[in-house]
């Protein structure tokens, strides 16, 4: 989500942004303590026989328990030794001088309103010994298509992933027909012990396994029937692989689509929460599957009227009522929004605005400069009267400890609940599969398209 909320900072406040890429980084760390290696299969030692010798290791390696670790606390020093902070909401985000640099492994993108500051930071981490590649402009990171628009908007993708889902599934010739939704609406996809069996030459857990990234970095609207497919992994049916090759369908037709960031800078933090009651419950399964008696619960976090974050699942015990599955698919949804809050609020600290009054005069727009503040929106009364009222009821008090801990921040303005009409509930798209008519509608506020 750090990548995704910088993306947006840099349209709205029209920042530089330049990829780099540690070479060969784990190695570019020292070994933390003594270590021994086995010499590798090829390599032989003269007048030795096999297995007296090993290789003491000088520097960090691949593979290792701890390797990832060492070098990240490499890495975390000579930023540090160059005048960098770490967030203490992000360890993996670090800021100087206006610049802000997120590092995944070995994969980083700087953030700045002044290019020459950017490349200066790059040229102290050279100064210092690291092996760095700048990248230019990001284009391309960690498998996400990332295209700036000529109207100024960011379009994030991943088309090579879906060409490998679609390949794997034997979708990949023209003749292949799309679908216009990725599960069906009129039917509960569930265990059926007495289906079928797969009989697939595709494995379905490296299907899901993709689907599954595919949904986190740039797919919402495939969250509820992927997630709904995973459920099957250990013993999936016909029926399952069906449902899989749906998604496929989908995306066949879907192919060059993702996520359109196009901020609004006049807002920050957004919420929308729902939850299904029990849509899963098959009386006939239940006494072997506990789980259909769960609620699904959704939500979609945005900033700027842009998505950050969304997830889609069954929630982790069996709520009593709608009002309770909803109450709290909402607490999970704001322990994430008062993180984001937080994090967002520590970066200004650094003197780093959410727009540029200055550019902003410029171009001649004229800005006002928005307040850290969320509003939730959420389409059940009780669940908001739970929400702002801090009553001990009855049929609610066995959640207090656990569910009521937003509620300071909703007494103090931090947070503001508001209803919201069940049409016009985006996070509908999470917690089952829709209509066509309702899907589309939803999907389009939800990824701009």
């Amino acid at each position: 989500m750090a990548v995704r909320l910088f993306l947006i900072l840099s349209i709205i406040n029209d920042w530089y942004t330049i990829q780099i890429d540690f070479v060969l980084a784990f190695p570019q760390a020292p070994a933390e303590c003594t270590m021994y290696m086995e010499i590798p299969k090829g390599f032989e030692i003269e007048g030795a026989y096999e297995g007296e010798y090993v290789l003491l290791l000088l520097r960090n390696l691949y593979g290792g328990k701890a390797a990832g670790k060492i070098w990240f606390d490499f890495l975390k020093k000579g930023l540090l030794e160059t005048g960098f902070t770490q967030s203490k909401h992000n360890e993996c985000v670090f800021i100087n001088e206006g610049v802000i640099l997120t590092i995944y492994v070995d994969d980083g993108i700087l953030f700045g309103p002044e290019q020459d500051k950017i490349h200066a930071q790059i040229d102290k981490l050279k100064q210092l010994g690291y092996r760095v590649d700048e990248m230019g402009d990001v284009c391309d990171y960690l498998g996400v298509k990332i295209d700036k628009l000529p109207d100024g908007r960011i379009k994030l993708t991943q088309p090579q992933l879906i060409d490998q889902i679609l390949h794997d599934l034997g979708m990949e010739n023209k003749r292949t027909k799309p679908k216009s939704i990725p599960a069906l609406s009129s039917k509960v996809l569930e265990r059926d012990p007495e289906g079928h069996k797969f009989e697939e030459k595709w494995s379905y857990r490296s299907i899901i396994g993709k689907l599954n990234h595919l949904e986190k970095s740039t797919r919402g609207d495939i969250a509820v029937a992927v997630h709904q497919c995973a459920r099957f992994s250990v013993d999936p049916k016909k029926s399952h692989a069906d449902a899989v090759r749906m998604i496929g369908r989908y995306l066949s037709g879907t192919r060059d689509k993702g996520i359109i960031f196009n901020p609004d800078h006049t807002m920050s933090f957004e919420c929308y929460c729902d939850a299904g009651f029990s849509g899963d419950w098959v009386p006939t399964l239940a006494p072997f599957d506990p789980s259909t008696a769960r609620s699904r619960g959704g939500y979609i976090i945005s900033f700027a009227n842009c998505p950050l974050g969304w997830k889609s699942q069954l929630q982790t015990e069996i709520a009593l009522s709608t009002a309770e599955a909803e109450y709290i698919s909402l607490s999970n949804a704001l322990k994430e929004v008062i993180y984001l809050m937080c994090f967002i609020e520590e970066i200004t600290t650094f003197g780093i605005p959410f727009n540029d009054n200055t550019k902003a005069k410029i171009k001649g727009k004229c800005f006002q400069e928005p307040v850290v503040h969320c509003k939730a929106y959420e389409d059940n009364s009780a669940t908001l009267e739970m929400a702002k009222v801090p009553k001990m009821r009855p049929r609610t008090k066995h959640i207090n400890i656990k569910y009521h801990h937003f509620r300071e921040h909703v007494r103090n303005g931090f947070i503001e609940v508001q209803w919201v009409d069940t049409q016009d509930q985006v996070a509908d798209i999470l917690t089952k599969p829709l209509p066509q008519d309702l899907f589309i509608i939803h999907r389009q506020r939800f990824l701009g398209w």
